[in-house]
């Protein structure tokens, strides 16, 4: 019986070690390549509950194998939190479905209170279509520069950890930046407030 057990146990070990020699450069690049929104027009123009929403978002990150999933619990703390506007009636509109997105994608690199800040700061600037629209343009022009950052050479492991970091400083930057540009257009928004009235 422990024999079983132990086998059981290497079996379990070796499974995702299977899955890793699965993957090659290409599969990554295909990956990538196959990330986009769905597109503004075939987003539901009805109202939807919160299992239609959470459905409908891991449609948007569909392939993204390092993120963690949607849960209603998250919304419900976002709308809590001010971040996500209340519903009407526990029904989600197009407008919700918007804001999620852009929340679901920075979520993995900016503090919740920021993206909300910065959603104040895109509605104000534009409608919803007009958001979503820029942010699936925006996706797709980063995404070929990040597929240019891709390395050559999988079987050598040395260029894939110097990659790795290159890739992960990268994010760091850019998250600072963007960090420090959100707290410069919040300073532009209040002192531009006393000015339009």
């Amino acid at each position: 019986m422990a024999k079983k057990d132990g086998s059981n146990d290497k079996e379990k070990k070796t499974e995702p070690d299977e899955q890793i020699k699965g993957l090659t450069l290409e599969n990554s690049r295909e990956n990538l390549a196959e990330r986009k929104l769905i597109p503004y027009e075939q987003l539901p123009n009805i109202d939807l509950y919160m299992d239609q929403v959470i459905s409908l978002m891991s449609q948007q990150t569909e392939g993204e194998s390092h993120r963690a999933a949607l849960t209603p619990s998250m919304i419900n703390n976002y709308t809590k939190q001010g971040v996500l506007p209340r519903t009407q009636g526990k029904r989600y509109t197009r407008d919700h479905l918007v804001d999620l997105t852009v929340l679901v994608y920075l979520k993995e690199v900016m503090p919740i209170l920021d993206i909300g800040d910065l959603l104040k700061l895109l509605a104000a600037e534009g409608d919803p279509r007009w958001r979503y629209e820029r942010m699936s343009e925006i996706l797709e022009r980063e995404k070929e520069d990040i597929m240019a950052l891709l390395p050559k050479d999988v079987d050598d492991t040395g260029e894939l950890a110097l990659q790795i970091l290159s890739l992960g400083l990268i994010s760091y930057i850019t998250r600072q930046t963007a960090l420090g540009l959100l707290d410069l257009a919040k300073e532009n928004a209040q002192n531009d407030g006393p000015q339009k009235k």
